[in-house]
């Protein structure tokens, strides 16, 4: 039964065109350069236009698409977000952020406890930025900030990633939406939709409050 029922899948998919080979050869470009990357010592930037170039040159990605299929806004958006860490970095930006954390934070002598704070406010902003916006910009702040507080920025950055993915009102938690258009609004509310919203940022708080010893035990976190 598998075995037919794969076989009349092959059959209305057809064979690979040469768009989709040549679409399949520059995602295989992409992953095996990546990969690679640290011998050959090329920059992801040349291997995404090798990539890319390979897509355009085999038609699996036409003028049309490359135009409209592809969000240019948040490309954009991302670039400059991306480059403004080094920016930052110059004008010493991220130390005021530091200092100011610092003082913000002065009567609060365990960095565990700072590091709770910081989820509360990364839910926060959550609270009035998307998803993306609020993880790079909160990334871009908190992570220079990290040493001074006795926090790793490695665990600065993964407190900020994993509750930043969180929602509270069902219109900006991603998955809710797809679940939700999925079944046409027929399997829950919205107001049931934010209360999974609300219990899933508590669970995520509170695996940060629970895993506090851990943290310290393998010296990510200060004494």
């Amino acid at each position: 039964m598998t075995a037919d029922l794969v076989q009349r899948q092959r059959q209305v998919l057809g064979h690979l065109t040469s768009a989709e080979r040549m679409t399949s050869l520059a995602v295989a470009i992409l992953i095996v350069g990546m990969v690679l990357q640290p011998m050959l010592r090329i920059g992801p930037e040349w291997l995404a236009i090798a990539s890319l170039a390979v897509a355009l040159a085999g038609s699996g990605l036409d003028r049309e698409r490359f135009r409209s299929a592809i969000d240019w806004g948040f490309l954009v958006l991302f670039g400059i977000l991306t480059g403004t860490g080094s920016v930052m970095r110059k004008h010493g930006v991220d130390r005021w952020i530091a200092d100011t954390l610092v003082s913000l934070t002065g009567g609060i002598s365990d960095p565990g406890i700072v590091l709770v704070v910081i989820g509360l406010f990364v839910v926060a902003c959550r609270l009035v930025l998307p998803r993306i916006p609020a993880q790079l910009l909160l990334s871009l702040a908190l992570v220079p900030a990290a040493p001074s507080l006795g926090i790793s920025p490695w665990l600065m950055g993964f407190v900020v990633l994993i509750v930043a993915h969180t929602w509270i009102l069902p219109n900006q938690g991603l998955e809710y939406l797809i679940t939700r258009d999925i079944t046409r609004g027929e399997a829950f509310t919205d107001r049931q939709g934010f209360v999974i919203g609300l219990a899933l940022t508590a669970v995520r708080l509170l695996a940060i409050g629970a895993t506090i010893p851990f943290w310290r035990a393998i010296g990510l976190l200060g004494q």
